[in-house]
């Protein structure tokens, strides 16, 4: 049989074809590194396109929640006076409440959730710049100022009547926070302490005062319910 230096071809010049096969393994390697890093590419790139639209999205859906804020504060100031969610018959006593019996039938029908939610719907309006102006917005829309002296948030001073803990306010001040602010939410601490210091301001004259010079006037409402007094 021939040996293996027989099967090696040996050309005019005396070298083999060894140098050649190298030579075409060199080109092929070389080829397949250059595919490799045609494809590698092209994935990496779309990685990037992947990222930048997912910043993108994010940075739309930021804009488009800041644009709908300011579209509710646009028809907010611009709406007339009473021209606000009057499509929906609201069943609850005349607002604002300024007697102990109007007060517990309010007190019953926003512990509904249904009813809450209507409610809730119309009170988001009024707006405010902050959680404490949004809570002391709604309390003005609900009661009259005499309610101060029949209702406490304990119920436990002299005089008077009943307690804003043991009705369904607390939870209504922290659902109107809720939607107004676009979800910021109330402790139920922090909602009381708004009632404690709304309850004080309107039985304090002063207080009232100075707390009307800090903040801007409340948008007025229609309160053209249907009476249940």
């Amino acid at each position: 049989p021939p040996s293996t230096v027989d099967s090696i071809a040996v050309d005019g010049k005396g070298n083999t074809n060894d140098e050649e096969h190298r030579s075409i393994d060199e080109q092929q390697i070389k080829s397949i590194d250059d595919v490799t890093n045609y494809v590698v590419a092209p994935l990496q790139e779309i990685e990037n396109i992947k990222t930048e639209l997912k910043n993108l999205q994010l940075t739309v859906a930021g804009n488009l929640v800041k644009i709908n804020r300011n579209l509710e504060e646009l028809l907010r100031r611009s709406n007339p006076v009473g021209g606000i969610v009057e499509g929906i018959i609201y069943d609850h006593p005349t607002l604002a409440v300024s007697t102990i019996v109007n007060f517990d039938k309010l007190s019953e029908w926003v512990k509904i959730q249904e009813n809450k939610l209507k409610l809730v719907t119309k009170l988001r309006i009024l707006g405010g710049a902050n959680t404490e102006e949004i809570s002391k917005r709604v309390l003005d829309y609900l009661f009259a100022k005499n309610i101060s002296k029949l209702v406490t948030l304990t119920g436990k001073e002299k005089g008077v009547l009943r307690s804003f803990r043991d009705s369904g306010f607390v939870d209504l001040i922290n659902c109107c926070v809720r939607a107004t602010s676009g979800g910021e939410q109330l402790t139920i601490v922090e909602a009381e302490v708004a009632i404690k210091k709304w309850v004080k301001n309107k039985s304090d004259p002063r207080a009232e005062a100075k707390c009307l010079g800090e903040s801007q006037s409340p948008v007025v409402l229609n309160n053209d319910n249907v009476e249940n007094n």
